[in-house]
């Protein structure tokens, strides 16, 4: 829009569309606040104060620093997030996704369904895995605990001693 031109006009019949400022706020000629409702910017826009939008968008170049970004909508949506030591605290839910990893992996317990007491925990010493919450394997650097009746569909063989509480069944050769 072309500004005016107000060549050869009267004040009084002009002064609507004069803009004033008191150092804070714009104002028209009346001394009506004077709001925007689309802005465009064709180059950069800066403010050396806080930018406040209720819905920004746009693409992140990568050279703004998102450290203090706080997210407070419960449907919050990203590409692709990457970091450096990216630490999320709280529950994080990956619907049918899958975590990929090409370092480590920490954690304490490692749940097959989130709904059941089906876990494999890790501490300092142990692997442990529990089936309904109920122990069924240990594994220790003293060796390796089962909590549970075992089958074998073949033969069962050991370069030590095997020792048991009762054996039922035949043996073949050895001594006792």
């Amino acid at each position: 829009m072309a500004l005016p031109d107000l060549t050869g006009l009267n004040i009084q019949d002009t002064y609507q569309r004069v803009l004033q400022t008191d150092g804070g706020d714009l104002r028209d000629g009346t001394g009506s606040l004077v709001t925007f409702t689309n802005i465009t910017a064709s180059g950069n826009i800066s403010a050396s104060g806080t930018l406040i939008g209720s819905n920004l968008s746009g693409t992140n170049t990568g050279d703004q620093s998102l450290v203090h970004l706080a997210v407070t909508s419960s449907n919050v949506t990203f590409g692709a997030i990457t970091g450096s030591g990216l630490n999320i605290n709280g529950t994080t839910t990956f619907n049918e996704g899958s975590i990929r990893n090409v370092g480590i992996i920490q954690a304490d317990v490692f749940a097959g369904d989130v709904t059941s007491d089906n876990n494999i925990a890790i501490d300092a010493n142990t692997i442990a895995h529990k089936i309904d919450d109920i122990d069924k394997l240990a594994i220790r650097q003293s060796g390796i605990s089962l909590y549970t009746s075992v089958t074998a569909s073949n033969n069962i063989s050991s370069s030590g001693t095997i020792t048991a509480a009762s054996f039922v069944g035949e043996v073949y050769g050895g001594s006792f």
